[in-house]
């Protein structure tokens, strides 16, 4: 499994042109790259695509769920529809949590602008950019369907 945090999400200001930062850097660029192929390889139906496991969150849960099973459960949460959330992150990303679109400006399951995640991410306590953490992502999409903003997704409604 993988594991995210701190260390491991880039350098300090206090290390930028050590061989420390370098090797961090070196080594996060591999693990994303193997991340990459991993999504890519899966099946399409999401069924083996898996959240990551130790990932830091506000509760600081450790858990395993498939992509489907997160986005159904912050359906749930903001008592959105599961069946159109998880159609609506098809179409954007084919269940790929880490996959970039629109010309490198658009991360995750939800393909969130830095912008609008910034915006919105912060109403439910998310201070980091964790566009392509599956959890974070599907919250906070959720949460702008609540607030009626599901026409931001070009996906919406197709």
């Amino acid at each position: 499994m993988w594991k995210l945090n701190a260390e491991t999400s880039g350098p300090s200001a206090s290390t930028v042109g050590s061989r420390g930062a370098v090797a961090r850097m070196t080594a996060l660029g591999l693990a994303l790259t193997a991340l990459a192929t991993l999504c890519a390889t899966q099946e399409a139906d999401g069924a083996a695509l898996t959240e990551f496991e130790g990932v830091d969150r506000p509760n600081d849960v450790t858990i395993e769920r498939t992509i489907p099973e997160i986005i159904d459960a912050a359906a749930v949460e903001f008592h959105q529809s599961p069946e159109v959330m998880k159609r609506v992150a098809w179409c954007e990303s084919s269940y790929r949590p880490a996959v970039v679109g629109d010309g490198g400006l658009a991360v995750g399951l939800f393909q969130f602008h830095p912008d609008t995640w910034s915006e919105e991410s912060r109403f439910l306590g998310y201070t980091e950019d964790l566009r392509a953490d599956p959890v974070a992502s599907s919250r906070v999409a959720a949460f702008m369907w609540q607030q009626g903003l599901q026409r931001r997704w070009s996906c919406y409604g197709r």
